[in-house]
């Protein structure tokens, strides 16, 4: 679970255990909030929620390993950014297709300049010592996969930072 203010805004935006985010406003007389929009999608708890796009929209990670877009203002904007063609691969290795997903996102981060020229979301892994890249632009899984060096394959990546 949890919550954010927008910032120089009346705005809170929670996400809880029933899988989805509501935005409330504080604008009552009395001073009270009142549920403004509501968003589902994740079919699992989401895991990290950030503003995205002048918080207009949010990028949201969840226990289902998906990362999502949700537009504040437009639902049918809404939308999971692409692993790939898993389904596809899970029928030819037959295998289920939830095993060859991504582990859970820890932490993402991102930036807005020249999101339309390359990858500009990072995404941290479960159990993982890669940081993926992901392309805004394509609402795809990016081309590369981020290592340290000297990282060992038993040490987990743990953050990540995209500077603005």
């Amino acid at each position: 679970s949890s919550i954010k203010f927008v910032p120089n805004e009346p705005l809170l935006v929670s996400s809880g255990h029933d899988n989805s985010l509501h935005v409330w406003i504080f604008d009552q007389t009395d001073g009270s909030g009142r549920l403004l929009r509501s968003r589902s999608g994740h079919y699992e708890t989401p895991t990290r929620v950030r503003f995205y796009q002048n918080f207009r929209s949010l990028l949201s990670a969840g226990e289902d390993k998906t990362l999502r877009y949700f537009d504040i203002i437009y639902a049918p904007k809404d939308r999971e950014l692409s692993q790939g063609k898993i389904l596809h691969r899970a029928r030819q290795k037959q295998v289920s297709a939830e095993s060859l997903k991504l582990p859970v996102i820890t932490q993402f981060s991102f930036g807005y300049a020249r999101e339309r020229d390359w990858d500009n979301i990072v995404t941290v892994h479960r159990e993982n010592r890669f940081a993926y890249t992901w392309s805004w632009e394509n609402k795809k899984l990016g081309k590369h996969r981020l290592s340290s060096v000297r990282q060992r394959k038993n040490v987990q990546t743990t953050a990540c930072c995209v500077s603005q």
